[in-house]
């Protein structure tokens, strides 16, 4: 199946490859509510977009101290964007009636 999801494309205008870039103020916010739900959020800003997922082993692939929270951030500085049309649902919808 096919649906529209990359009819937008955006950059990051400038890139800080620094280890603790500034970050929105929304980004910790969207960390408390994280924890408290052990859900995923996504948090769009002016110049790049965050994934934070809840994770027990924070950014690691295991735990390795106390120190870090229990979310894995990521930060998308490129992506496509887009959404679905109600002829490629009804289409999805068909196939999978068969």
């Amino acid at each position: 199946m096919n649906a529209s999801v990359g009819i937008f494309q955006k950059t990051a205008p400038k890139v800080d490859i620094s280890t603790q870039p500034a970050v929105p103020d929304e980004l910790f916010k969207t960390v408390q509510r994280v924890i408290e739900s052990q859900s995923t959020e996504l948090v769009k800003s002016r110049d790049c977009m965050y994934i934070v997922q809840y994770s027990l082993s924070g950014p690691f692939s295991s735990k390795i101290g106390d120190e870090w929270l229990p979310v894995y951030i990521a930060r998308v500085l490129q992506w496509t964007s887009g959404g679905i049309k109600q002829e490629e649902m009804d289409a999805y919808n068909e196939q999978i009636d068969q």
